[in-house]
Formats: structure tokens, sequence, C-alpha cells
């Protein structure tokens, strides 16, 4: 591959990032929108990357909620 054919394809894939970045955005407003926070998406997100390493914050996490509900 030559430089001119790299660029050529790094500017592509950089259109192409910026379309999926888009996207992402937009689900993300949606979910938002429809009553979830944005901070739990992105925290669903991470655990789906690596669910051992968010295993215990969703167990605290959990454990308020719970606490939350019974004393509310």
């Amino acid at each position: 591959m030559n430089l001119r054919q790299a660029i050529e394809q790094l500017e592509y894939l950089d259109i192409q990032k910026k379309g999926i970045s888009a996207d992402i955005a937009d689900i993300k407003k949606e979910l938002v929108n429809n009553g979830y926070t944005l901070k739990a998406i992105n925290n669903l997100l991470n655990y789906n990357k690596d669910p051992a390493k968010y295993e215990q914050e969703i167990t605290e996490t959990e454990l308020m909620i719970n606490e939350v509900k019974n004393n509310g």
C-alpha cells in the first residue's frame, strides 16, 4: 500500500467512525428519552465489555436500590 492509498483509507475510515459515533449518540439519546440515565447506559456498556470488573459495583448498586425500595 502506498502513502496515497493509506491516506485515502484513513480518511474513509474517519468518515465511517464519525457516522458510527453519531449513531451511538442517537441511540443513547433515545434511551435517555425513554427514562434511562446516561450513567446507567454507560455502566451497562462497560459491564458487557468486562463483567468481572463491574460485578462488585453492580452488587453494591443493587443493594442500595433494594434498600431504597424497602424503606421508601
